[in-house]
Formats: structure tokens, sequence, C-alpha cells
């Protein structure tokens, strides 16, 4: 992995604003090749804090028999999974769809979308923790962002991928379960 120039950096968050906006087009602004596909995974490098702030909120917020530090560590493993088991998965699965030559037209996109993610979830989970707002609103605004996130996921898959809208809901509907997977297999080691 190479870290993305600024140009190629620049032009990815241009994408990513279209695609926010609905505009399938904005997925030709992404760096579509096998450098861009691995430049991508900086949104990783990125992400991590966002993700250890709001895991150490969580942590907070809930009776845990772990040691801190073991918790932060398996939360860190279960973030390097989240980041290698879609792509992994998404080889064979756009292989058997028929779609394989458009797999980095689904996979960068998709990973630049977690800037997004990390970006809307982080203020949520502070909201949440400082009790700044009642907790079912937090819960209506996390389901509201939930919501939003996987119908952006399913445009991102049905035009990244050129799939059927019923296969683009079967795509976001497994990127779930292995997110519900790693999840929970982090949460059973702790």
């Amino acid at each position: 992995m190479a870290v993305p120039s600024v140009s190629e950096t620049a032009s990815s968050l241009w994408g990513l604003n279209r695609l926010l906006r609905l505009d399938a087009r904005g997925i030709e602004c992404f760096n579509l090749s096998v450098n861009g596909f691995w430049n991508s995974f900086i949104v990783a490098f990125l992400t991590l804090p966002f993700y250890l702030i709001q895991s150490m909120l969580y942590f907070a917020g809930t009776e845990q028999d772990a040691h801190w530090l073991r918790f932060l560590g398996l939360e860190t493993v279960g973030f390097a999974l989240g980041w290698l088991v879609m792509p992994t998965v998404m080889i064979t699965v756009s292989r058997m769809l028929g779609c394989f030559d458009r797999y980095f037209h689904y996979m960068v996109p998709y990973n630049w979308f977690q800037l997004v993610v990390a970006a809307v979830l982080l203020p949520l989970s502070i909201v949440q923790a400082v009790g700044l707002l009642p907790q079912g609103l937090v819960a209506l605004l996390f389901l509201l962002t939930t919501s939003a996130f996987i119908m952006y996921g399913w445009f991102i898959a049905r035009h990244g991928l050129g799939v059927s809208a019923g296969t683009a809901v079967a795509i976001i509907l497994l990127d779930l379960l292995l997110s519900l997977l790693v999840n929970g297999g982090t949460e059973a080691l702790l």
C-alpha cells in the first residue's frame, strides 16, 4: 500500500461527494486500478483513531471484565479484520456474479466511504457518551444514520458492480453479516 497522491486523494474525495449526492458518475473519480485499490486502504489508517475513540467511549460506558488494554487490542484486531474480510469475500462473490471486472469500481469507493461512516459515527458516539441528548433520541439518530449507510452502501454496490437492485441488497446483507461475525467474534474473546 502506498499513500495516495494529493491529486488522487482530492479526486477520491470529490467522487465521494458525488456519491453522497447519489451521482453514480462519482465512481469514475476514484483511482479504479490495482494501485488505487491498495491506496484506498489509507482510509483504514485515517479512521482507526475515530474507531479507537469510539471503542473507548463504549468501554467507559459499559461494565467490562477485560482490562482496557486487552479491550483496545481486541478492538484493533477486529478493526483490521473488518478491513480485510469484505474485500477478500468480494473477490469470490464478484467472480460468482460475473462482475469481477468491476471489483475495483466497488471496493475502492467502498473503502473511501468508510471516511463518512467514521466522521458521522464518532460525533454520535460522543453525544451518546456524554448524555447530551436523551437516549431514545440518540437511538433514533443511530437508526437513521445506519439506514443512510445501508442506502449508500446499496448505491455503491449497485453502480460500482453494475448489478441489479436485488443483488446489491444481497451484497449489503452480506456486508452486515460479515460485520456482525467479526464484531461478535471480537466480543466473544473479551
